[in-house]
């Protein structure tokens, strides 16, 4: 039987300044932090660590195998990114690094690696941190993901399925209040079926979580003033240093190849950022689909009506050849 188990992603949640780290057991295996001596809280899931440049410690996880079998685990060094969704991501390794960033967590500590776990085991797993010659405000963001990796069990096979631990530095006990710094980075064009798709870049340039942040976006074509397309999303985390891919939206009227004006407008309560892009379509950009009527083919019900009435036939003239021997 083919077992499926759907990727269960323990995220880290923010609320203000710092994350949350929400428990749940997977059903195989089960991951947990060793919170070192400098944890500014003991009581989070996850590492929020006082640091000191140019120093050196270990991070320590340990991997709980509680399945039969040996299990093989990725763990990945992430830094956080903002989602599309609008939530803080840590599932991806080596994202797209936005020009803020001055200090990248995925360079402070190991690149990824392959653990092996014996059945009803217990591993710890010990990631060494390299902290930067200089001092930093506000905090650098990222997490400690462990994948499971895919394996074959007499059960069938066992998708991947991970947990992710927060990993947040600071080099100072209490966080310097940030307000959000925005910028529209530039406009990328892609393509969503036969409809070209726009994606804007928000950038936030602080080493802050900025929670509370909604993004508005208008497209219309140069020189003219109908609406194209809209979209807003409320409720935005936006990670440190990070860049929005945010799309705006479902298409009101088909963008075909031109030149166009970006509106996008950034609040967060007191403050409210406007900016507008220009952008071109090209004609590569926009796929035309021609549908070509189908060859007509006879119905699958017309031979077997066909057989059915000879076979009929057959035995017609087989009952008559009979009678004609009796007489």
């Amino acid at each position: 039987m083919l077992k499926k188990v759907g990727f269960l992603c323990v995220f880290i949640l923010s609320l203000g300044l710092a994350p949350r780290h929400f428990v749940s057991a997977a059903p195989d295996f089960n991951v947990a932090p060793v919170l070192p001596a400098n944890q500014v809280e003991p009581k989070h899931h996850y590492f929020d660590l006082l640091v000191t440049p140019n120093t050196t410690q270990n991070l320590t996880i340990q991997i709980q195998n509680t399945a039969a079998y040996s299990q093989r685990f990725l763990v990945s060094p992430n830094r956080a990114t903002t989602g599309q969704d609008g939530d803080i991501d840590y599932t991806t390794h080596a994202p797209t690094k936005a020009k803020s960033l001055t200090v990248d967590i995925e360079a402070l500590l190991p690149k990824p690696k392959t653990y092996t776990v014996p059945p009803r085991t217990t591993r710890q797993i010990t990631l060494h941190l390299q902290t930067p010659t200089h001092s930093w405000d506000g905090i650098v963001l990222g997490a400690i993901r462990v994948k499971k990796l895919a394996t074959q069990t007499n059960a069938g096979i066992t998708a991947d399925t991970a947990y992710t631990i927060g990993v947040q530095l600071r080099t100072t006990a209490t966080l310097p209040t940030q307000p959000l710094m925005p910028q529209l980075t530039g406009v990328t064009m892609g393509r969503n079926g036969n409809d070209a798709q726009v994606i804007a870049k928000v950038e936030n340039t602080t080493a802050a979580i900025q929670p509370g942040v909604q993004v508005k976006t208008t497209i219309h074509r140069v020189g003219q003033t109908k609406l194209l397309r809209q979209h807003t999303q409320k409720g935005i985390r936006m990670a440190p240093n990070a860049v929005l891919k945010f799309d705006p939206g479902v298409a009101q009227h088909a963008l075909s190849p031109g030149h166009y004006q970006l509106a996008l407008t950034v609040d967060q309560g007191r403050s409210t950022w406007h900016f507008t892009k220009t952008f071109t379509i090209a004609k590569t950009q926009v796929k035309t689909t021609t549908t070509h009527p189908k060859k007509a083919t006879a119905p699958a019900i017309i031979p077997l009506l066909l057989l059915t009435a000879g076979i009929l036939l057959a035995l017609t003239l087989i009952i008559l050849w009979r009678r004609q021997r009796k007489h």
